[in-house]
């Protein structure tokens, strides 16, 4: 009995194209990953960066819309007495926490406006070279922030001379914002 194996080339052509297929694939994955190994910090860095401009931009922008709508002379009382004479300051919490409300109010809205903001990684600065950073193609990558304020006064007493003192009082805004890319 004779045991006769038939290659045809059909099947053979079928497992090279295999074989390169699949190699090809391994390759292009390894190339991905290293790739992104490379891009991550690069990414992450331009991403933080442009997260912090955003933020200042937006806080800023916010409070002076809110500020252009009132004017400072709401917040404090000046109390004298029937000749003119200053006999007491005092700030109106109410107006004061209404201007806290609109200023984080507007602070979000701005976040959700900011979407399509744009960072630009340059082909170079994915390559361990220095003298490469910065040069080639600029990738455009598109972030999406969202910001949560946290919006409070300070004050701050100084003594201005005799019987004097200046009283200062500051708008604090603290923002966290999360960048989506």
């Amino acid at each position: 009995m004779k045991i006769i194996l038939a290659h045809s080339k059909k099947n053979t052509g079928r497992c090279v194209f295999l074989i390169v297929f699949v190699l090809t694939m391994l390759m292009l994955i390894s190339a991905s990953v290293l790739v992104l190994a490379r891009i991550k910090p690069v990414f992450k860095e331009k991403v933080l960066h442009a997260a912090r401009i955003k933020a200042i931009e937006i806080v800023n922008t916010a409070v002076n819309d809110v500020f252009d709508e009132c004017g400072t002379e709401d917040f404090v009382r000046i109390n004298s007495d029937g000749s003119g004479n200053v006999m007491s300051v005092s700030a109106d919490s109410v107006q004061m926490n209404k201007l806290k409300s609109k200023v984080a109010v507007r602070i979000s809205e701005y976040a959700e406006e900011s979407d399509g903001t744009y960072i630009y990684i340059p082909v170079g600065s994915l390559t361990k070279y220095p003298v490469f950073q910065g040069i080639g193609y600029r990738i455009p990558v598109r972030i999406s922030l969202d910001a949560a304020a946290k919006v409070d006064f300070d004050d701050e007493f100084t003594s201005a001379g005799i019987n004097q003192v200046k009283h200062k009082i500051f708008l604090t805004a603290e923002t966290e914002v999360y960048a989506v890319s």
